[in-house]
């Protein structure tokens, strides 16, 4: 009987039908699946070898006493959900989902919808980052309204909203010209302020990270490859670790050998986007402005800043694309 204690009487030299999920009376100690028994009259038939213990899980044979079945730090898994469940577990303390303010920056912007002129062009970088942290379930994301290159107007946004995010994400504010209005806004809001200005990386160089006070506020560049680079590489650890992960770097997903030769300049760590076919990676070279280098990859490899290059049929580590 499932859900409830049988009380008959039972005979020890009969077999007995048992649904699945039932508990096996006691002196019971193997279960055949019914497929593989045939009733003749008063007969039941086996058509298989039996073991004993063959289809019975005792109990703690699952989880035992003492085990780890969640980790500090470790992101909740539907499994996770269920194991934690099967031990009778209702809820449990989560951090909270990490607030992050991405506010879009350029007076040659216009959204998705709008009628462009010669002179301006969509905003690409807020929708890709936003798209970027939706696939981690731990972030809560909103783009802001478009600020024209204007000081007071970028001030004036974080101010309203400083207590509301964790992060702020400016976009296109570490470019030249609008590089200085972000610096001079981000300085004004506690310390240690800046702590980077500018990081030895390809594409990706104009990052700024810094920390007031409680806040992380990140600028990153506005070109759409170095955006989506920066903020995949850089801002993703800082905003795990910030989010209580345990794991805070991304992993490789395989090993490939490079089909050419491909340059790059020593001291710097060059992201190169590639193509990979049986395990072949092919570069996909574009200015960082081109996002369609983006979309057209299925990968990322990294030479290192020791570097100056790779040679034809080097074997090397490889990102996927999220």
């Amino acid at each position: 009987m499932i859900g409830e204690e049988f009380k008959g009487e039972i005979d020890k030299d009969k077999v007995y039908y048992i649904p699945t999920g039932a508990p096996v009376p006691e002196g019971f100690d193997t279960v055949v699946m019914i497929e593989n028994c045939e009733r003749i009259g008063e007969t039941i038939y086996v058509e298989k070898t039996v073991f004993k213990g063959e289809n019975i899980i005792y109990r703690g044979e699952d989880v035992k006493r003492g085990n780890i079945i969640a980790n500090k730090g470790e992101v909740l898994r539907s499994v996770d959900i269920g194991v934690l469940a099967s031990q009778g577990i209702k809820e449990l303390s989560v951090y909270e989902k990490v607030k992050i303010a991405i506010i879009p920056t350029g007076k040659e912007l216009k959204r998705a919808g709008e009628k462009l002129d010669d002179y301006s062009v969509y905003d690409i970088n807020s929708y890709m980052l936003k798209s970027l942290f939706a696939g981690f379930n731990y972030f809560n994301t909103k783009i802001f309204e478009i600020i024209k290159d204007d000081e007071n107007a970028l001030r004036k946004i974080i101010v309203e909203n400083y207590n509301k995010y964790d992060v702020f994400v400016i976009s296109g504010g570490s470019s030249k010209g609008m590089r200085d209005i972000t610096v001079k806004v981000i300085e004004q809001f506690g310390t240690p302020g800046i702590l980077t200005h500018g990081i030895n990386m390809s594409p990706g160089k104009p990052t700024i990270l810094s920390l007031c006070n409680d806040k992380i506020i990140f600028g990153v560049p506005g070109h759409p490859v170095s955006s989506y680079i920066s903020a995949r590489f850089v801002m993703m650890p800082i905003l795990n670790y910030f989010a209580g992960r345990r794991d805070i770097f991304e992993n490789t997903i395989g090993k490939g050998i490079v089909s050419i030769d491909i340059p790059s300049k020593h001291g710097m760590d060059d992201f190169v986007r590639v193509t990979i076919e049986d395990e072949i990676l092919t570069p996909v070279f574009g200015q960082s402005g081109m996002v369609s280098t983006l979309s057209s990859s299925n990968g990322i490899i990294i030479i290192g800043d020791e570097k100056e290059g790779l040679y034809k049929g080097e074997e090397l580590e490889y990102y996927g694309m999220i």
